[in-house]
């Protein structure tokens, strides 16, 4: 079961940009979100702050996939099997652990040019480029501490 606050939260303070309408904001403080760190960033199990940006073309949104309706190996298999992209596993991060790092969590899975089932991101287009840093080391740091979930 997940938590959804308004479209809009943390807009009016003007931390973030507006959601579009096919986004909901989460937080169900308890929830993992998984993420795939390409193998890269990862070395002897522990996973570099770069296995928490999001992809070349936005930055700012860290893709994962919403732990409360996909299993951590259905969002491996996907992004593997599926996609074709590398991974050296699945890595969680919690709603929590992330708005502990000041950024939102975001569910886009009904966005029409989103394929990946149960996707959601993490957003750190409020946080100055500083604080983005920070936030990554951040959650790297909580998804080392965790360990890989899959495989």
């Amino acid at each position: 079961m997940h938590s959804v606050v308004s479209r809009n939260s943390g807009v009016a303070d003007g931390c973030c940009p507006a959601l579009e309408e096919c986004e909901e904001l989460i937080e169900e403080e308890d929830e993992s979100l998984w993420r795939q760190v390409h193998p890269q960033y990862v070395t002897k199990g522990i996973v570099a702050s770069g296995g928490f940006a999001g992809t070349e073309g936005d930055r700012l949104r860290i893709s994962t996939a919403r732990g409360a309706t996909r299993s951590a190996a259905e969002a491996y298999l996907f992004h593997t099997d599926t996609l074709q992209l590398k991974s050296a596993g699945t890595w969680a991060v919690t709603i929590g652990e992330a708005l502990g790092a000041n950024c939102r969590c975001v569910d886009d899975s009904a966005c029409p040019e989103v394929e990946t089932p149960s996707h959601s991101y993490v957003d750190l287009r409020g946080l100055a480029r500083g604080d983005q840093r920070i936030a990554r080391a951040a959650l790297a740091a909580a998804a080392t501490a965790r360990g890989c979930q899959y495989p």
